[in-house]
């Protein structure tokens, strides 16, 4: 018994110290808090979008070490991933990466730094690797991998994966990723990409909000039509309620309104699978449906991957719609303005507790953005050019100029005023 005791204490310290030797109270590497710049992944979207090739072509998507943080940094939002940075040199790359753990005695950080090389076989090998100030020889870091790689490739249709990957080529600079298209991939990453990207708290804070907002919804008849603010306000109220950091709280709510709005069932997109039906109840802003989807998806999109991009992506939907689709809004484009400001301010650390408490109090249309109804929309593209030309035109810049200024009025939408008064 006594030597059974000793193996066990001795078994503890052993873990202590592997874990004060991983473990750090500070982040060695934190993201520059910008999310991927919009210019950089609508260039990569381009570049990369395979559904037009044809099935069973190979394929290729080539990314420079600029272009890999810019997104790593956007991953940190909503990840525990506290920030990443790689270098690449011929056939080899190096990492660093801070991942946040739950508080421990000895910290709440791992900061890992590995080099990685490229194989004969155009796969990858660890030759290095570090967890904080714990060595972990290459040999033993690389069986680790190809233990976690033959687990993953237990799940279902990880075949889908293994066969449409052929191969990575590691260069000074650059990296490039070589695979096979199938129509199935796109199938496979959209199911499994919100429960690889997102820890367990995340899902969880996601999957009450959905619950919540399902039931302050469900005495309403299908087909209902209910102003955005009956929703906003108690959401956001249960947001305070929760009391956990506010943030959080707002990104994750934001994210579950336009999950709703937008037919997603989270329950069913965390699990893996695809599914996705019109709301029973219909949301307006100003009397429209489209007006509320658009500030929710806006304010969604800048909460998790920030106001810039928000911002971008909103305009892109318009310029495509000049060309094939309604044509061009400018009031689509200000509804898309608002909610990138305010899912932006809900989620900055400075302004979140003033913006939820605003959102909570939210009791109509005129709470929540100014008014857009007025400015010109379903503009064919005859039309605007005799407007106004182009995109950037002097023209097109006072209308731009005036939706800013309604903005900058709006309690809400105003970020200056809204720093001050936290």
């Amino acid at each position: 018994m006594r030597v059974l005791l000793l193996l066990l204490l001795a078994l503890c310290g052993g873990l202590a110290a592997l874990a004060y030797l991983a473990l750090d109270a500070q982040p060695a590497i934190t993201a520059s808090g910008s999310a991927a710049d919009s210019g950089t992944l609508k260039t990569l979207l381009r570049q990369n979008d395979p559904r037009r090739a044809a099935p069973g072509s190979l394929q290729q998507v080539h990314l420079n070490a600029a272009q890999i943080n810019r997104l790593l940094d956007g991953a940190s939002a909503y990840t525990r991933l506290a920030g990443a940075r790689v270098s690449l040199t011929a056939g080899r790359m190096d990492i660093a990466a801070s991942l946040r753990v739950p508080a421990t005695p000895f910290g709440r950080f791992v900061n890992l730094r590995a080099s990685v090389v490229g194989t004969t076989d155009g796969g990858l090998a660890i030759r290095h690797l570090h967890a904080g100030r714990l060595p972990i020889p290459g040999p033993l870091a690389d069986a680790l991998a190809q233990f976690a790689w033959r687990r993953f490739l237990r799940q279902p249709d990880a075949g889908v994966l293994l066969q449409a990957v052929q191969g990575v080529e590691l260069a000074p600079g650059a990296i490039t990723l070589r695979y096979r298209w199938t129509p199935r991939l796109l199938a496979l990453l959209e199911q499994q990409s919100a429960a690889l990207l997102l820890d367990e708290g995340t899902q969880a804070r996601l999957l009450a909000y959905e619950a919540y907002l399902r039931r302050l919804l469900k005495p309403y008849a299908p087909g209902s039509r209910l102003p955005l603010a009956a929703a906003v306000g108690p959401l956001f109220r249960y947001a305070q309620d929760r009391g956990d950091d506010a943030a959080a709280e707002n990104r994750a709510a934001w994210q579950a309104l336009s999950a709703y709005m937008t037919g997603v069932s989270l329950p069913h997109l965390l699990a893996g699978r695809r599914h996705r039906r019109a709301p029973d109840v219909a949301l307006i802003l100003y009397g429209r449906q489209d007006a509320a989807e658009h500030y929710v998806v806006a304010a969604a999109l800048a909460a998790t991957a920030g106001r810039e991009l928000a911002e971008n992506l909103g305009l892109a939907k318009e310029e495509e719609d000049l060309s094939h689709g309604s044509g061009f809004s400018f009031t689509d484009l200000g509804w898309d303005l608002a909610g990138a400001r305010v899912g932006r301010g809900s989620t900055q650390t400075d302004t979140a507790e003033r913006m939820q408490s605003l959102l909570a109090d939210a009791r109509n249309d005129r709470d929540l953005s100014p008014s857009f109804r007025d400015l010109p929309e379903f503009l064919a593209p005859q039309v605007f050019r005799q407007r106004y030309g182009r995109i950037g035109s002097p023209a097109y810049t006072r209308v731009i100029e005036q939706i800013q200024t309604r903005l900058q009025n709006h309690t809400l939408t105003r970020a200056p005023a809204l720093k001050q008064a936290a």
